[in-house]
């Protein structure tokens, strides 16, 4: 499976709505699943600036 994908998404995505609690319980599965030793390791994406300036509001 993609567990380390899926945890750099759901870091990433928090950054931006850190109130979201389905995907904050979707991190703590995603690293249980994984295993939180390795998981803790596994960084948000480098967000491009020119992609965040695109993004509608």
């Amino acid at each position: 499976e993609k567990y380390e994908q899926a945890i750099e998404c759901a870091k990433t995505y928090l950054l931006f709505h850190p109130e979201d609690e389905v995907m904050a319980q979707n991190l703590a599965y995603y690293s249980a699943v994984l295993g939180d030793d390795k998981a803790v390791n596994i960084t948000a994406r480098e967000v491009q600036p020119e992609g965040v300036a695109q993004a509608p509001f």
